[in-house]
């Protein structure tokens, strides 16, 4: 054999060794392709616990379990808590003590409703309130701001007899300035003829 006859197979022996090296390396990366294709990936529901790592044993995943349950009581009791606690502020601001014509006593009729704010502020130390005194449209606006001062006094004393501390309560009249109902009937007067209560402070 000559030297170039031995240089040609040895050339022809070096090709064919990378046409197969090429070609195993294809099949391989098929073969994992379709491995990941065949494996989608694990999908976590919300509210779901992660299924336990390597290393993690049985006792320490009941605890996590355990925490995550008294978190979410935890929450519902406070979320329970702001909802009675904002229906509580809104019956307070939405009652409103009514007056006959041209009177500022407390009737009878209305002391429940001072009664229940009392309790309320009794049930919030913090709080302050300011009372607005009004009246309906017939009079002078002098005297309705006077009328309207004497109503929002009243009010006040009654709830310092109750045991609300003075420095917690401030009045304001309005007159007629302020009305709730527009009408020119007795339905309307009667509606505007009132003490208003508005918390100033927690």
């Amino acid at each position: 054999m000559t030297i170039r006859s031995f240089k040609i197979l040895m050339y022809l022996s070096l090709v064919v060794v990378m046409v197969f090296a090429v070609s195993s390396c294809a099949k391989k990366a098929k073969v994992l392709e379709k491995e990941a294709i065949a494996k989608p990936p694990v999908e976590v529901k919300p509210g779901e616990v992660t299924p336990a790592k390597p290393g993690i044993t049985e006792e320490e995943l009941a605890r996590k379990k355990r925490e995550e349950a008294e978190s979410a009581r935890r929450e519902a009791m406070e979320n329970a808590r702001i909802a009675r606690e904002q229906e509580s502020l809104n019956a307070f601001l939405s009652e409103n003590v009514h007056f006959d014509f041209d009177k500022f006593n407390i009737k009878d009729s209305e002391k429940p409703i001072l009664e229940r704010k009392n309790q309320w502020m009794m049930d919030h130390p913090t709080a302050k309130v300011l009372i607005e005194g009004h009246c309906d449209e017939r009079g002078t606006t002098e005297y309705n701001l006077a009328l309207g001062d004497r109503r929002a006094n009243a009010c006040k004393q009654y709830l310092n007899l109750l045991g609300i501390d003075s420095n917690r309560l401030s009045t304001i009249s309005y007159g007629e300035e302020k009305p709730i109902d527009l009408g020119h009937n007795e339905q309307a007067w009667f509606k505007n003829r009132r003490a208003q209560f508005i918390v100033t402070s927690k």
